[in-house]
């Protein structure tokens, strides 16, 4: 049987758990909230206002009635679907109805999901194999996805891997933005 977790990790020995990822998230589709922003969901940066984010879409208060309550930590299964195709709300707002909104059922720490639903092995071990033509972009929907299985480490375990990660990003966007510097120099 071939394991389902990382060779390094924190000096934390138990297997992780394999659950179907109907068990973990469930889909929610609240409208009807029109006082709330306007959220685009950008690929691997999650959600931003609409009205910072530089595209003019134009919608009416009728169409908004429409629209998806999101909160923070919601995901967001977007069109973008060979890219990975979730990502995490980083803020409360609406969304199109085209977005399937999920939000979690058992204690998870949402960022250990934003980085695992980006993951070379979700996206071609996980994802692809449920989801034909994948790479063509063709779009994850709940019905699909509710079936595949996700790696599930303890909440302790979730937390340290996410903290790492996160660390490691913000060092990474850092050095990003010193080699812009240096080059517009």
């Amino acid at each position: 049987m071939m394991k389902n977790y990382p060779d390094w990790r924190f000096n934390f020995s138990d297997d992780w758990q394999e659950k179907k990822a109907e068990e973990i998230f469930e889909e929610v589709s609240e409208k009807n909230h029109t006082e709330l922003e306007v959220l685009t969901i950008i690929q691997g940066k999650g959600t931003i206002f609409r009205k910072e984010s530089g595209i003019d879409i134009s919608f009416t208060d009728e169409s908004k009635s429409n629209y998806k309550k999101v909160s923070e930590g919601n995901f967001i299964i977007h069109l973008r679907s060979f890219q990975g195709g979730l990502e995490m709300a980083n803020s409360e707002g609406i969304v199109s109805p085209a977005y399937t909104i999920l939000k979690n059922k058992v204690s998870i720490d949402g960022k250990f999901f934003k980085f695992y639903f980006r993951s070379y092995k979700f996206i071609f071990d996980k994802l692809a194999k449920v989801v034909e033509g994948i790479r063509d972009g063709k779009q994850i929907n709940y019905n699909q996805f509710q079936f595949v299985k996700l790696s599930l480490p303890n909440l302790e375990e979730q937390k340290k891997i996410s903290d790492y990660l996160t660390h490691f990003d913000k060092a990474l966007t850092a050095q990003e933005k010193k080699v812009t510097h240096w080059q517009e120099v």
